[in-house]
């Protein structure tokens, strides 16, 4: 019943797999423990990205707060490598473009941020300040959302 719910379920196969061998049942226990095995390791592979992508971006704050901007931004970029769900890297590749006037890919990085989470409202005043210049209404919009999704917010230059 487990597997039917989620058939992703490492913990699941491993159990199964137990309670067939116990059956004698070893044809299909081998197949249940491959099955385990396979979810197991990806399981594993994906918490070692995670980890090691998380401490790329802890990296790269400490080098912002140290104005290593050029060192931020490789490792930034190295974090979001790794774990291409990293919206949060995505958001600090975003500033560091903005600040060294680079809007093109300021603007790339910020969009790809609120793709992977539209709801976080910081990442609408990036969007707003690379707007500014070149689409002043769709600027306007971002930071009309950034201020319903949370109002107390302060504006990009008092992050």
């Amino acid at each position: 019943r487990s597997l039917e719910l989620n058939p992703n379920y490492a913990d699941a196969y491993f159990q199964l797999a137990d309670a067939l061998r116990r059956s004698g049942k070893t044809d299909e226990a081998a197949e249940a423990t491959r099955k385990f095995q396979a979810l197991n390791s990806s399981t594993q592979d994906k918490k070692q990205r995670d980890s090691q992508a998380r401490a790329l971006y802890e990296e790269g704050i400490k080098q912002i707060e140290k104005d290593d901007l050029a060192g931020a931004y490789s490792t930034l970029k190295k974090a979001v490598e790794t774990l291409p769900q990293l919206d949060a890297g995505y958001y600090r590749l975003a500033q560091i473009d903005y600040l060294r006037n680079n809007q093109a890919i300021a603007l790339e990085n910020i969009r790809r941020a609120i793709q992977l989470n539209p709801f976080e409202a910081e990442y609408f005043f990036v969007l707003a300040r690379c707007l500014e210049r070149a689409d002043a209404q769709a600027a306007v919009e971002a930071i009309t959302k950034a201020i319903a999704l949370n109002g107390r917010v302060g504006d990009f230059q008092n992050l």
